[in-house]
Order: C-alpha cells, then structure tokens, then sequence
C-alpha cells in the first residue's frame, strides 16, 4: 500500500506526540505508512476537508471518525 498523501499536511505527530516519539514511529508506521485508509484523520479529511480533522482525533479511532462525517452531514 502506498503512504497516505495528507502526511505532509496533517499535525498529529507535531501536536499530539511530540513527547512520545517511539510510540509516534509505530503509529506512522501502521497508518501513514501502510494502511492510511483505516486512518480516522485520512477518512475525516477525505470526507470534510484538513480542516474538519480535530487536533485530539487519534489515528486509531475510526468510530469518532465516522460521527464527525455523519454529524456534519456528509
């Protein structure tokens, strides 16, 4: 799989894990690097925009994603 093209563009690893840069490696690996698709920040911002992408929305929680487009009516 290819790596996700909003990496450039998304804060996650500067805002929310700048502390912790091991576990930050593993989640870039998981998601940026091999399956962007079940990324919750590439499936808002697909749907909505970068900027419709909470700065606290975690790779991992695809749920949260999901709401975020069904309350904004996308």
């Amino acid at each position: 799989m290819s790596a996700c093209p909003m990496t450039a563009a998304c804060g996650f690893f500067s805002d929310q894990m700048s502390d912790m840069p091991g576990m930050a490696k593993l989640i870039q690996v998981q998601y940026c690097q091999a399956d962007h698709v079940n990324c919750a920040r590439f499936v808002v911002s697909s749907a909505l925009g970068m900027g419709a992408v909470p700065e606290n929305l975690f790779p991992g929680h695809l749920d949260k994603a999901r709401l975020i487009i069904a309350d904004s009516g996308g």
